[in-house]
């Protein structure tokens, strides 16, 4: 059944029902339209005939998925689907991107040579970075591959204009120029990052390889 209100975004060959709750927020002026992005999805996904296929690995104690990115990939219409690695003997055929959330434990050297083997043959991939207890040589090497190395401990910030008052650990980073960043710098917002760890360019990358610092810390940090 299709609830009251709902709306229908109809295509030549398939369609989207957006609830209610999809399409409305509740404040305290009442229930207040806000479902552009939703609308605006739904119509991407019936008119482009094709769904991305994002693969969540699994297998080191990764997190689960704030609902706030469950959301925007929903938004984005983009399938989802569990990746156990360690069981296969390639990343699948249909996918469009990986994604690596908040691992607690390192990668195998087979996964990683897998997903290096993926990557370098045009494939993509967004690494989260998490806690972990135990080195993580492999998860290192992946990155150091991309011209990225990972910083020992957590950032401390000690020029008192970019860290929360009293949290040293909690940093006000800066935001660079860059197509990702710049809806952020056109709103004018800013990012409060607590509890994170550094990375930093790696001196030997391939030519291949180009990396952008989307945000950075002050020289004090």
């Amino acid at each position: 059944s299709i609830e009251a209100n709902s709306v229908i975004v109809a295509g030549k060959d398939r369609f989207r029902i957006l609830s209610p709750n999809e399409l409305y927020v509740d404040d305290a002026s009442g229930s207040q339209f806000a479902g552009e992005q939703e609308v605006t999805g739904a119509i991407s996904f019936v008119a482009s005939g094709k769904s991305p296929k994002l693969y969540q690995l699994s297998g080191h104690g990764e997190g689960a998925l704030p609902s706030y990115i469950m959301q925007a990939i929903a938004q984005e219409n983009i399938q989802m689907e569990e990746l156990r690695l360690s069981t296969e003997k390639a990343v699948p055929d249909d996918a469009d991107i990986l994604l690596l959330y908040a691992p607690e434990r390192d990668l195998l050297e087979e996964e990683t040579r897998l997903l290096l083997e993926y990557l370098r043959s045009g494939g993509r991939m967004i690494l989260i970075g998490g806690s972990m207890s135990q080195p993580s040589p492999n998860l290192d090497a992946l990155g150091a591959s991309y011209g990225i190395n990972q910083e020992e401990g957590i950032i401390i910030e000690r020029n008192s204009n970019y860290y929360l008052e009293q949290y040293p650990s909690y940093v006000l980073t800066g935001i660079a120029g860059h197509a990702i960043t710049q809806p952020l710098l056109d709103k004018g917002y800013f990012i409060l990052s607590p509890m994170s760890f550094g990375l930093a360019p790696a001196e030997e990358v391939r030519e291949s390889v180009v990396s952008s610092a989307l945000l950075y810390t002050t020289q004090s940090s």
